[in-house]
């Protein structure tokens, strides 16, 4: 997804003045920076989360279980991101909106909401932005 934020490949910053170039170095830098720390453009669902992101396409309710830190949060606040910013990727085979979507996240009380799910879409106090959204 970010790859399309690059400058084009034929570009050459040499032909810039040294103060341009400097500015189109730094965006470039924080392009990287960004897209390194983005979550969603990275997350690359394995075999039961693509499953569980599938079914999607035809059931309006669905479970994905399984064991401690496997994944299902991830997959969860992935999907959420996907649908709620409209950004799907190629690999998606699950339902596609085509419209805006209110979109609910819950959890079993308040901590847990924020120290699993509030934390996965929004990245980690410490680096906030490095979420799913």
């Amino acid at each position: 997804m970010t790859s399309n934020l690059l400058l084009p490949t034929n570009f050459d910053v040499n032909s810039l003045n040294s103060s341009a170039r400097l500015r189109v170095q730094k965006i470039v830098r924080e392009l990287k920076r960004r897209a390194a720390e983005s979550a969603l453009d990275t997350y690359r669902p394995y075999t039961k989360q693509r499953e569980f992101h599938a079914f999607g396409a035809e059931k309006r309710e669905r479970l994905l279980r399984a064991g401690n830190q496997l994944g299902k949060t991830q997959a969860g606040a992935a999907e959420a991101a996907i649908h709620t910013t409209g950004l799907y990727p190629d690999w998606w085979i699950g339902r596609r909106w085509t419209r805006p979507i209110k979109a609910w996240a819950g959890g079993k009380d308040t901590t847990s909401v924020r120290d699993s799910i509030v934390e996965k879409l929004r990245g980690p106090s410490s680096a906030l932005g490095a979420g799913m959204i």
